[in-house]
């Protein structure tokens, strides 16, 4: 049986290495998580880095479901995958691209693959779960968004700022 995939790319008008910094940031997981998924960690593991392993929970009780994944082929400022290992799904693989279209622009591009849950026919499963997947990345891109519009400054004026204030300069 094969794997469904699903695709959800967008645009941020940051670098590539801003988009990834969002990524490694410790609260990048909660920023993430939609405020109907019941999302909540249990165990960060060794951040976004080969063979780290992070635990959390999805879903409000009693439904609450438990959710292991395995960081692997970490490519810093460009790429990582996680992949669960124990999980709701019997197949998950979800890799993050980010791709630098120009100095202060980028695209993310989530890819994940899986298999439904058992209990459903795949040609009832797989639509209701592509559903629900477009409307949990819809909001992760969003939140990204919001998220980097706080915290990466566009401003010439405040770069320059930095800057005098760093080397001590005064005009």
């Amino acid at each position: 049986m094969r794997a469904t995939r699903f695709e959800m790319a967008s645009d941020f008008q940051v670098s590539a290495a801003d988009l990834w910094s969002f990524h490694m940031h410790d609260d990048a997981l909660d920023v993430l998580a939609p405020p109907f998924s019941g999302f909540a960690v249990r165990d960060r593991g060794e951040g976004v880095s080969n063979g780290s392993v992070v635990e959390f929970a999805l879903g409000a009780w009693p439904l609450r479901k438990r959710w292991v994944a395995l960081h692997c082929n970490v490519e810093p400022e460009r790429s990582f995958t996680d992949i669960a290992l124990d999980a709701p799904f019997p197949y998950w693989v979800h890799r993050h691209d980010m791709k630098s279209l120009a100095p202060e622009s980028s695209r993310l591009v989530d890819t994940v693959w899986f298999r439904a849950p058992g209990g459903f026919p795949r040609w009832i499963a797989d639509p209701a779960v592509r559903v629900v997947l477009r409307l949990m990345f819809s909001w992760r891109h969003w939140a990204t968004r919001r998220w980097l519009a706080k915290n990466v400054s566009k401003s010439p004026r405040h770069e320059l700022n930095g800057s005098a204030m760093a080397t001590g300069g005064s005009s």
